[in-house]
């Protein structure tokens, strides 16, 4: 993976893009598992209120030309359909097995069975399309080199089928592999990837021996190589970090969990009202959870949640009232790391968490959205007779928003240059960060050796891109 450097912009911070000279990046495809990211920053939800933009276009899962490990005949057998003499052994030719193979004897211008080898065991990408198939096979006559092909066909779903790739070139006589077809040979057929998996997929050879006297052949293994390429989409994701409006709490419970007192009247800390639940405390004791849940959050399905901050207002509380024990609920069950911290309650505000925590949990959209998702937070006294008041609680969440803004497939392959070319062709005039009072229009190129294939005019209202960093190798 090639990442782009780029710079993060802060709304309401002092730093802000200042447009300047196109900026280009261009990147040699080398490797097949290489993904490269065209990374920038802008924000295409005009309504939303956001802390920092984390925008990209991203080139997903680039895929160059490809060639399936190769794969050994897992069934060999004769085959009668051709020819006039029988293989004998031919599951001898099965797999791997420079040791032992699969014999004929040719008389002077007669032609063989086939023997048709299937069972390959491949696996290829379902997207996959099929460039290309070499099938090999490690040989011997026995006598002379002669050019010895009679027929060499494909099996497709067990069917010998397509153009006979015989060809002139010799057999060994002392053993050597041959091979017929090549990266961009399809022998005639138009193969899928679901063809290559058939357990009936293969090659049939036959053979003939073209000088007087008796061949000896030996057939000790067969293998094929497929060739492929796998179309990828490029994809322009627009990426804002978004802060959802914070949500007050809609169910309030007392949940003994945790703690030997229950809180009187939990419901109280239901909503933003003047109404306090409270706990009366010992030196040493901790109440219950106060269990909050179903904030009523409708963020976008498809965002990644990344940070989760919690603020009550425990005002009433006495000065020696602590965190007890401050988790999440995600399903209704309370999880995660303990958020406590050495901060008084008397203080009429509490915060725990923040825009990049997920106290220690994994939390999707759908969690959040949920009515069982919400916090548990019970109360310590350090003192006698001592008061724990909560009047709301309250959750802020951040998360990531996507959008597609372009998206298309291609086909690449080892050489390719991508080169994507940003040009400002305006920045907001006045205004601030959130609100411009002109919006941003950017052109984006992106061109494949130096061809261009896609233009694209971005102008979304409240918008800040940066420039485009470079390839940090």
């Amino acid at each position: 993976m090639i990442p782009l450097d780029f710079t993060q912009y802060v709304i309401g911070g002092a730093t802000k893009a200042v447009p300047g000279n196109s900026s280009i990046i261009s990147k040699v495809v080398t490797d097949a598992s290489e993904e490269i990211f065209f990374s920038g920053l802008f924000d295409p939800l005009s309504s939303a209120t956001f802390d920092r933009l984390e925008a990209h276009c991203q080139e997903s899962a680039v895929s160059i030309a490809q060639t399936q490990p190769v794969e050994y005949c897992g069934t060999a057998a004769d085959d009668a359909t051709v020819g006039t003499v029988a293989w004998t052994n031919p599951t001898d030719a099965q797999g791997n097995t420079p040791a032992t193979s699969a014999d004929a004897s040719i008389p002077q211008s007669s032609i063989s069975h086939y023997l048709k080898c299937t069972n390959f065991g491949f696996s290829v990408p379902s997207a996959a399309t099929i460039t290309g198939i070499t099938v090999t096979a490690y040989q011997s006559t026995g006598g002379t080199n002669q050019p010895c092909d009679s027929t060499i066909k494909l099996v497709q779903a067990g069917t010998i089928s397509g153009n006979n790739l015989a060809d002139s070139n010799n057999w060994s006589a002392a053993g050597a592999e041959k091979s017929w077809g090549g990266a961009t040979e399809l022998w005639g057929l138009s193969l899928s990837s679901s063809d290559i998996e058939n357990s009936g997929f293969g090659v049939a050879i036959s053979a003939t021996w073209p000088v007087a006297g008796t061949g000896v052949f030996e057939i000790f293994y067969v293998k094929i190589t497929v060739h492929y390429t796998v179309p990828v989409t490029r994809e322009w994701a627009m990426r804002a970090l978004v802060q959802a409006e914070p949500e007050y709490c809609g169910t309030a419970a007392d949940d003994a969990t945790v703690g030997t007192v229950a809180w009187t009247n939990p419901t109280d800390a239901q909503g933003n009202t003047d109404a306090t639940t409270t706990a009366a405390l010992d030196s040493a004791e901790e109440s219950h959870y106060l269990k909050c849940t179903n904030f009523g959050f409708s963020i976008p399905a498809t965002a990644d949640v990344i940070g989760i901050k919690v603020d009550a207002d425990t005002t009433g509380s006495s000065a020696e009232i602590f965190d007890g024990t401050v988790k999440l609920v995600v399903g209704g069950s309370i999880v995660g790391d303990n958020q406590e911290s050495a901060v008084s309650w008397s203080g009429g505000l509490r915060s725990w968490g923040a825009d990049n925590s997920l106290w220690g949990n994994t939390i999707t959209a759908a969690n959040v959205n949920a009515s069982t998702f919400g916090v548990a937070l019970s109360a310590e006294s350090t003192a006698d007779t001592k008061t724990a008041a909560v009047k709301s609680v309250a959750v802020t969440v951040w998360y990531r928003a996507n959008e597609t803004l372009f998206s298309e497939t291609l086909t690449l392959t080892a050489g390719t240059t991508i080169t994507a070319i940003k040009i400002f062709t305006d920045i907001f005039s006045g205004g601030d960060f959130v609100n411009p009072k002109a919006p941003l229009e950017l052109l984006y190129l992106l061109s494949i050796n130096g061809t261009t294939t896609a233009t694209i005019t971005v102008a979304p209202t409240g918008c800040l891109f940066s420039a485009i960093g470079r390839y940090d190798e």
